[in-house]
């Protein structure tokens, strides 16, 4: 994919993986442990059936950014837009 815009480095916004601590320790330190072979999740639940994206626009006259995005927590694209776009994570703004 070719990169939209040459000043901003690239198209990857975020990339990261999400840890919470040692898994094979907990597994050894567990009491019981219980295997379910399937599991449903209902679409109302909390489990999004989509994925996240997000659409950056940048006013040049008035030098500010616009995230549309489709998560339910709008401060946390900020917060990892804010870097990329060469200001702080804690830019003021849309």
């Amino acid at each position: 994919m070719p990169t939209l815009h040459e000043d901003a480095g690239g198209n990857l916004m975020w990339h990261g993986v999400y840890e919470w601590g040692d898994l094979d320790a907990a597994f050894a330190e567990a009491d019981k442990i219980v295997k379910i072979d399937e599991l449903h999740f209902h679409r109302f639940n909390s489990t999004p059936l989509e994925c996240d994206g997000a659409l950056v626009e940048y006013n040049r006259g008035i030098g500010q950014w616009t995230i549309h995005t489709n998560n339910q927590f709008p401060v946390s694209p900020r917060s990892w837009m804010g870097p990329r776009c060469g200001r702080g994570s804690t830019s003021s703004g849309s």
